[in-house]
């Protein structure tokens, strides 16, 4: 996903694109569980 929204001024800095994979990534792999837990909250809602 972030390869999507990334400039072509960080092809220039490699260290700094890799890095900013891995905290996308974690970023998204922390956010997966509590947004499992709403969306089973809102459909149990329903």
């Amino acid at each position: 996903i972030s390869h999507l929204c990334q400039t072509s001024e960080l092809q220039r800095f490699p260290v700094l694109r890799k890095r900013l994979d891995e905290v996308v990534g974690q970023t998204l792999r922390e956010g997966l569980g509590p947004a499992e837990t709403m969306i089973g909250h809102i459909i149990e809602m329903e």
